[in-house]
């Protein structure tokens, strides 16, 4: 039998390994195993099978593996427990470095489990690689959101929503919105009507301070501290501070709204605006709706004009829903028998419901002026010089009869919308 040689010292509780190949002399290393059974002083373990196998009758509390050339190959950790009393939990901490874990116990999968929370809040499935997460459609019971994204659909149904995130906070009375998901307060006489606009009575918008007037034969100016317009749909906006000079002559915004003038026509004067706060103004054949311009979509009737065949705007002052102009002589009369009709389409839009009369008989004589001859009975009897408004039945005529033996002239200077 040889003899084993050794080194002239060793490391206590060392592993002592061979020297050579000769079977007779043996070398210290680095790899300890203490009094306590604890193996240190490996770098490499390499194993000639495909699975590590390991077995503990106690807890393991920690077991770290990283993936890499040292190590093994495979990115698959798999454990099989033989003890049927244990599952995985057995395990104190699990750290992986670059790989999947699963683990399985009595031949059952347990890397697939789901786990859930209070009812119609938020559940979390565990899949072996891609884990879910569900929001439940009935979600409800969250007492504070701190940061909330875009709503697009469905309604808020939780507690005021503050200003630095994008809510109105508390505020009373009516919100406004800006288009661009922005909530804040509305302000009276700003961005909704109040007590001081002018109820919606007649043919004109809403309005407040509203002026027109003529500048020039194409041309017509008007401002108003405050309209309400409307859109295709009817409703409502507000929109303060017109001020506007539309031509005739010119086309969209600011212009008429669709082909040219015509002469011997009343032309409709139309307030109209963006969604984004710019106005502006169109004339229109239409007493109804004008044809919008691209990106308009509020408008609302402010007043009227005739366009004569000398190609120019009939020269007015309106204020609210009142017209004024220069007197313009609509008859001389002598005597007549039954009434006689004056022609008024050149001097009352077909809108207009009162006209300005001016009446002169001659001395002694007596005119009667009325709006229809069916309504005689309530005819207006002008015994003197005198100006005086008169309801409109027909918008093209008005008729007279007078017993003068001399001449009476009857003069026009305005009209009412209400």
């Amino acid at each position: 039998m040889s003899t084993v040689n050794g080194p002239g010292s060793s490391t206590d509780n060392a592993i002592s390994r061979w020297d050579g190949t000769g079977g007779t002399d043996i070398q210290n290393s680095g790899v300890i195993i203490d009094d306590s059974n604890n193996v240190t002083g490996m770098n490499t373990l390499q194993l000639p099978f495909d699975g590590l196998y390991l077995r503990t009758p106690n807890t393991l509390n920690n077991l770290i593996i990283k993936n890499g050339s040292n190590f093994f190959t495979s990115r698959t950790l798999s454990f099989s427990l033989s003890d049927r009393d244990t599952d995985i939990a057995m395990f104190g901490d699990f750290e992986c470095h670059g790989g999947n874990f699963r683990g399985t116990s009595r031949g059952t999968n347990t890397g697939d489990q789901t786990t859930s929370g209070t009812t119609d809040r938020i559940t979390v499935t565990d899949g072996s690689t891609n884990p879910v997460i569900d929001i439940a459609s009935s979600y409800e019971g969250q007492t504070s959101i701190t940061t909330l994204g875009t709503i697009t659909t469905g309604e808020w149904q939780g507690d005021v929503i503050g200003s630095s995130y994008g809510g109105a906070g508390n505020v009373s009375g009516l919100l406004k919105a800006d288009g661009a998901g922005n909530v804040s307060a509305a302000l009276a006489g700003v961005d909704y009507a109040v007590s001081s606009v002018v109820p919606y009575t007649n043919v004109l918008c809403p309005h407040k301070n509203l002026v027109l007037k003529t500048a020039g034969g194409d041309s017509i100016a008007f401002t108003a501290d405050m309209l309400v317009l409307y859109d295709a749909g009817g409703d409502a906006r507000q929109f303060t501070s017109f001020n506007v000079t539309p031509d005739i002559t010119t086309s969209g915004a600011g212009g008429l709204d669709t082909g040219s003038p015509a002469a011997a026509h009343w032309y409709y004067i139309w307030a109209i605006a963006k969604a984004d706060g710019t106005k502006s103004a169109v004339f229109s054949l239409s007493s109804t709706a004008p044809t919008l311009p691209s990106g308009y979509v509020y408008y609302g009737l402010v007043g009227a004009d005739y366009y004569n065949a000398g190609s120019s705007l009939l020269s007015f002052l309106q204020r609210g829903t009142e017209v004024l102009s220069a007197v313009v002589p609509l008859a001389y009369v002598p005597s007549v028998t039954g009434y006689v009709s004056i022609d008024i389409t050149e001097w009352v839009p077909p809108i207009a419901t009162r006209i300005y009369l001016s009446v002169k008989p001659a001395a002694g004589e007596i005119t009667t002026i009325v709006p229809e001859t069916a309504i005689a009975t309530s005819e207006m009897v002008i015994s003197g010089p005198d100006n005086f408004v008169m309801n409109l039945g027909n918008p093209s005529y008005i008729y007279y009869t007078t017993s003068n033996v001399s001449v009476t002239n009857i003069a026009w200077n305005g009209w009412s919308f209400l």
